[in-house]
This record gives structure tokens, sequence and C-alpha cells, in this order.
């Protein structure tokens, strides 16, 4: 924890150059940064380390779960500490340590170690950007390539506690997986997520297309996280001349991660013939006027796959139809959609 004496070398360091606050201010955050961090390892390692002590005792008195050690400790501790130390937090601590390795922890664990291999000793790395209250929620987790996802996502996103859970709600690690398989290594495919969900707020039985695009710009933020990583706004309704006849794209974002814009034109009902040879025609444009790599999605009520088969597209490759529901469908639904999208990626091109 930095002290008072370091923050005023901080601001004497940019006496004679008032005027440069910015100076000041990325000072100031590394200050607040380091002391965040530092108070968060001692939060994790302090909850590790009483799940390390009830393992210890339980392995010295050859007991189990349920022989009221758990019990007698909340007691005692919640005495003396007052709330915090339940026994249902005191059970989270447990897990805590026998899923996560303490000793791996440090202040330089960053978003790119977390896409290292992120496991030893059968126990996972801690990671220093993500407190207790999101670690509780991935306690609930069995996989440990979820929880990694997970992980992923709360750093890339900035997640709070209830944001994650939402996002763990509508199964984006599942859906996410979904897309990626042996046979295939696309890095496009690692971003996307299908099916996505765009919330009806209106709960009307039947919108328009126009009411169905001003719903997902209403709700941006969320509709780019289900997406997928790495997504900014960058216009609605964009107009593209050609031949002194103007079309408008829905919706294009940018995702930084790709380096590509991505033109997304929304469709109720079908994929049908036509809505592959406008998103080809917009692809094409962008191509050739704004940006190479342009990827297009068709964002659907019901994709049709074998389509392919009669349209020639040279596209192909950048194009994807996705699904779009308005609420999360039930488990065994989405675990059917999951599985027919594998079908399609091992038997047949995204279009």
């Amino acid at each position: 924890m930095k002290t008072e004496a370091n923050i005023k070398e901080v601001v004497d360091s940019t006496e004679g150059n008032e005027n440069d606050l910015s100076i000041l201010y990325d000072k100031a955050t590394n200050i607040i940064a380091n002391a965040y961090v530092k108070s968060n390892y001692e939060n994790l390692k302090m909850r590790w380390l009483i799940g390390e002590l009830i393992a210890d005792y339980r392995i010295k008195h050859n007991s189990k779960y349920g022989d009221g050690v758990i019990d007698q400790f909340s007691d005692k501790l919640s005495l003396k500490f007052g709330k915090g130390f339940s026994k249902r937090n005191i059970e989270r601590m447990c897990q805590f340590y026998t899923k996560f390795n303490i000793d791996l922890i440090s202040d330089q664990y960053t978003q790119e170690k977390i896409a290292s291999p992120a496991t030893q000793c059968n126990k996972i790395y801690i990671s220093l950007l993500i407190n207790w209250s999101h670690y509780q929620e991935l306690l609930k987790i069995k996989d440990e390539n979820e929880i990694l996802y997970y992980m992923q996502e709360i750093i890339n996103h900035n997640l709070s506690k209830e944001q994650l859970r939402d996002v763990i709600k509508t199964k984006s690690y599942q859906r996410v997986i979904c897309n990626q398989t042996d046979m295939i290594v696309n890095e496009i495919e690692t971003k996307l997520k299908d099916p996505v969900i765009l919330p009806d707020t209106t709960k009307k039985k039947k919108r328009t297309e126009k009411e169905l695009e001003q719903e997902m710009v209403d709700n941006l933020e969320p509709f780019m996280r289900d997406l997928g990583s790495g997504y900014n706004f960058n216009s609605r309704q964009r107009r593209i001349t050609i031949n002194g006849r103007n079309y408008y794209v829905d919706l294009v974002l940018h995702n930084y991660l790709l380096d590509s814009f991505i033109l997304i034109d929304l469709k109720i009902g079908k994929v049908k013939a036509r809505d592959i040879a406008q998103m080809e025609l917009y692809i094409n444009y962008y191509n050739q006027y704004v940006k190479e790599n342009t990827i297009g999605i068709i964002l659907c009520e019901s994709k049709d796959m074998n389509i392919k088969e009669y349209i020639e597209t040279k596209n192909s490759d950048s194009m994807y139809q996705i699904q779009y529901f308005t609420e999360m469908p039930g488990i065994e639904q989405l675990e059917k959609i999951i599985r027919e999208n594998k079908i399609i990626l091992l038997d047949k091109p995204r279009l």
C-alpha cells in the first residue's frame, strides 16, 4: 500500500508542469491500481489459507465433510470478526483452496498470462484482476476450461458480479465452444458466439426488423458482450452507394482483436438467398473502399446452411449466419442447437 509520503512525492514531481494533468493522472492511477492489487492479494490469500487450514485439519484427524468442523469454525470466527465467515462462506473458502493455487499468484498476473496454460498440480492460477465476489460465482462451475473462459471474460469486459451471473446464465461458454472444433481452426470463429441473445423489453408477440434493430441498439453494450470479445460500435444504418443506388447496413462494429469491420444485417425469419447476396455486396464494398478482411454476419431467427450449395460467393469464409433468441432457450434446446452447429461446422462451410 502506498503511503502519504509516496503520494506527496508524485505531486511534487509534477511541479513546474501544472498544465500536464495527464502525468498526474497516470501516476495516481498507478498508485490506486497497485493498492488495489495488493489489497486483493491479501483478501484472496486470507480465504485460501483458511481453506488450507480446514483441509489440513481433516487430513490430520481423518475427518470428512459434514463432521461439524466448518460449523464450529464459522461460529468462532463470526463471533470474533463479524459477518463474512458464515458456514456457506467457509465452505467456499475450502472450495477455493481445492480448486485454485495461491502459490501461482503474483502482482504481475495479467490478461496475457490467463491465456497461457493455466493449471498446475490440477489447480488453476489465481488472477489478482479478479476479486472474491467473482470467484464465489466461478466456484459454482465444475469444468476448469469453463472457469478459465469466464476469468478471461471478467478481465476483457470488466464484468461486475451481476454481469458475470448474467453471462454464465446465458451459457456464453457453451455457445463459444460450439464454433470451435478440431477440424476448424479459424480465429474469427473463436470470437463469435452462436446463438446470441437479443433481449425483448417490448414484450410484443411479433416485432418488425426496425423494432428489433432499435432494441439491439438500445442494449448495445450487453449485445456486443454477448456476441464475443473485442467489439466496438462504429455506425448504425451505414449508407453505402453503388452505381448511384443507396444501401444501408443495419449495424457496423469493429473488432480490435481481429482488426476487422463487422457488418451485421438483421433478418426476421429464415435466411434467404437474397440475404446472402446482399451481404456479399456489403463485404465486397467494404473490402474495396474501406478496409480489407471485412466480416459479415447475418443475424437471423432461423439459419439455412444448405443454401450455400446454390449460391456462388467468394466471401464464404468471412460470412456467417448466427441465430438469435429474444430469451435464452432451455438447457435441452440449447444443447440441441450446439450439437447441430457442431455437425454443420464439421460437414459444411459456414455459409
